[in-house]
């Protein structure tokens, strides 16, 4: 029911959890930007099944992506659903492929730049698969949505 791994596991390969749906605790022993950092295949993230994800032994419920972190990597976050809030700043130059997949508590998405500059970040096919009625909350207001549309 939990995985527990450290920053020396940097790769995680392709179905490695697939096939594990009573997986409900992910515990990493390094810090958020080192788990920003780690490369996540197709079903290669633990918190796949809808897990609990938990750095440094702190759940993962607001969570502000480091200032040195400019991409959020394919399948960063695919499954976390302890994530209630994410914070991103405007440096991000790119969001990949089901970073925030099947995130289903996460309703808000605070973002440190305007409207027209969040729309203008690439964004990679289904970034936001399963994500459904949250809000982007940029500095010239926000942006609602209802749903998914993959």
């Amino acid at each position: 029911t939990s995985f527990s791994f450290g920053p020396t596991l940097v790769h995680l390969g392709e179905n490695n959890f697939w096939g594990c749906p009573n997986l409900q605790n992910v515990y990493y022993s390094g810090t958020l930007e080192q788990w920003c950092d780690l490369t996540f295949e197709y079903n290669g993230n633990p918190c796949l099944y809808s897990a609990s994800l938990y750095i440094n032994d702190v759940k993962m419920e607001d969570v502000t992506i480091p200032a040195s972190v400019t991409s959020l990597k394919p399948y960063l976050f695919d499954g976390c659903v302890s994530i209630h809030t994410i914070r991103i700043h405007k440096d991000i130059t790119n969001i990949r492929t089901d970073a925030f997949c099947s995130c289903t508590n996460l309703k808000t998405i605070i973002y440190d730049g305007t409207k027209a500059e969040w729309n203008a970040i690439p964004k990679d096919d289904n970034w936001n698969a399963y994500m459904f009625k949250y809000t982007i909350k940029c500095t010239d207001g926000d942006i609602y949505t209802e749903s998914w549309e993959g």
